[in-house]
């Protein structure tokens, strides 16, 4: 998702991201990243989430 408007700083260390639109196929695991001008943050298992529908 690279649409700023779905995302919501709550505080420094805390997010909020709407699931997308299109529904993701069920207990498909995504990784979950961070894009602050060029850097991205890493992927790894900590950042895995499994879309429970």
């Amino acid at each position: 998702m690279a649409n700023e408007e779905a995302v919501t700083v709550n505080s420094p260390t805390v997010i909020t991201a709407a699931v997308p639109s299109r529904p993701i196929a069920p207990e498909k695991t995504v990784n979950v990243t961070v894009t602050v001008g060029v850097a991205t943050s890493p992927t790894g298992t900590a950042d895995e989430f499994t879309y429970a529908g």
